[in-house]
Formats: structure tokens, sequence, C-alpha cells
């Protein structure tokens, strides 16, 4: 996608404490002396939505989270984030972290002849920092599936059966 170096961090498993995946990252960042560390805004597997502040707060620089639109003059940046029900701009000093909203950029696909030349691109391999996990996953299952809704087909004459069953059978009013 036109990056211009990477580096793969191996480990035995993927953790499910985000903080264990922070500091793996962590250790590899903190030398890199890099403006902006992109990040997405949450992972689709576990959708605990940490790793940019958890980073952020062990690089000690400020994270912006959920960012939409970013612009960039000198060393100063500005970000457009989604908040419920809006959106708030944010200012901020660069070195950042940002946590990136999908809105924020439109991959473009390389060509043929950048395709062959990322192949001979090489890609520095490292080792995950070892750290002992606070959170651990026992056990994850599906929800118990939810019983059959009730139809009522008599209109206006249904509603005292509505009624009934809202105070009786779900004890709602």
């Amino acid at each position: 996608m036109g990056a211009h170096a990477a580096i793969r961090i191996n480990v035995e498993q993927i953790p499910d404490d985000p903080k264990v995946t922070a500091k793996a990252l962590t250790d590899v960042l903190k030398d890199g002396g890099y403006d902006l560390i992109f990040l997405g805004r949450r992972a689709i597997d576990d959708d605990q939505a940490q790793i940019p502040q958890l980073i952020a707060t062990a690089l000690n620089l400020p994270c912006v989270t959920v960012v939409d639109n970013l612009e960039i003059d000198g060393e100063k940046a500005t970000a457009i984030r989604e908040i419920e029900g809006g959106s708030q701009k944010v200012s901020f000093h660069l070195p950042a972290v940002i946590g990136a909203n999908s809105k924020l950029n439109q991959p473009r696909y390389r060509s043929l002849k950048g395709i062959m030349q990322a192949k001979k691109k090489k890609i520095d391999v490292r080792e995950a920092t070892r750290s002992d996990a606070q959170l651990v996953i026992e056990k994850m299952k599906y929800p118990p599936a939810k019983s059959a809704g009730k139809i009522f087909e008599n209109g206006v004459e249904a509603v005292p059966e509505v009624v009934r069953l809202l105070r009786e059978e779900a004890k709602v009013i």
C-alpha cells in the first residue's frame, strides 16, 4: 500500500490482554522517532479499542482517537474526531498517536511496478517482548437464542391484551 518499511512482530499466540499487545508495539515504536503513529480505532476481533491510548500513555504522547479528518501544519495538527451525535475539533502538537476511523483515508492501490518492488523490500522481524497478562479470556460463547416474539394482528382491539402481557409477563409496566 506504499509503505517504505515494515516490521513484523513474532508472537507465540495473540494475547487476550491489550496491555500485552501495547507493550510489544511500544517496545518497537519507542526508538523510531516517528512524528505520527497511526493505529486503527479498534480491532475487529476483540473490539476493545484500547491500543492507541495505551501506546500513547507509554510513549508520553498526545492521543486522538476516532479521527475522521487530519490536517498537519508543521509541528501542529488538527483532527476532526467522531463523537456521539456529532464531531469534535482537536488541536495538538506532534509527535502524536492517532486512532484512525475508516473515514480518515481511502487507500490507493499500488501499480504493478510498485507491487513487484514491494516483493524485494526487507521486512524487519522482531520477537515480541514478553510480559504477564492481567486479562485472560477463559471462555467465549454466543448468547442464548431469543424466543420468538408475539404478533398481534387485531389492530386497535389488541391493545388491552398487549398492555396485559407487558404488565404480567414482561413486567415492564
